[in-house]
């Protein structure tokens, strides 16, 4: 995991090749996938390793969660992930499901699992304004969920305009905006909080968007694999 500096966007593109901090290669990582910060700790679940590693904002390992399986707190390629309080959204992206654990002491324990009736292949997930995103790769569409986890939608679907299609990751921007990276589309699609697409970016420019973060100051990053 390399973690750059928080600067302002035009002090970065001066050092964009200089690293202020390098999480060393971890013989216990198995195709790292997302990452989450939180409180001082760093999520980062293993796609092949079916599990979650907790860190230190100062790289020191903290403690390790899941298991490869099907059963109630084991994972099947785990992907997403994000943090409200004490709880942590996990993507488990072959079973179908979000898992949620809590934290306990230094450790996380299993609390509850949802989305397995309308999930296929979850891949990302965030929290904005107490409602929960999660985006599904095979139907190409996002779903929402309320605090207690009860769907409410689903939108940005593959209809007849081909609108998202084989979509990996997204973000949510300050204004509520959700900008999907669609992978073999070749862009990034932004849609409203409705879920009307409201305009396209990234054409031309990159070839296999994944990876994308909003940032504060109105600036899209990009992941072109």
């Amino acid at each position: 995991i390399q973690v750059y500096p928080h600067e302002t966007v035009s002090a970065l593109k001066e050092r964009t090749r200089t690293l202020s901090q390098i999480f060393l290669p971890d013989p216990r990582m198995e195709m790292p996938w997302g990452v989450c910060v939180s409180q001082g700790h760093v999520f980062v679940t293993q796609y092949n390793g079916h599990c979650v590693d907790v860190y230190t904002c100062q790289k020191s390992f903290v403690t390790r969660f899941g298991s490869h399986g099907f059963g109630i707190g084991q994972f099947s390629c785990p992907t997403g992930v994000c943090v409200d309080g004490k709880d942590v959204y996990v993507c488990d992206s072959n079973n179908n499901r979000v898992q949620i654990f809590t934290k306990e002491n230094r450790e996380y324990s299993f609390k509850k699992s949802f989305g397995i009736s309308n999930l296929t292949n979850p891949l990302d997930i965030k929290i904005f304004n107490k409602q929960i995103f999660v985006l599904d790769s095979s139907r190409k569409c996002l779903h929402k969920y309320d605090s207690k986890c009860k769907h409410l939608k689903s939108f940005v679907t593959n209809g007849p305009k081909h609108e998202v299609d084989n979509p990996k990751f997204f973000d949510i921007d300050q204004e509520g905006n959700f900008l999907i990276s669609d992978w073999l589309n070749h862009s990034i699609k932004v849609f409203n909080s409705e879920g009307v697409k409201v305009s396209v970016i990234g054409t031309s420019l990159v070839w296999s968007p994944k990876g994308i973060a909003a940032g504060r100051y109105g600036d899209v990053f990009v992941l072109d694999e």
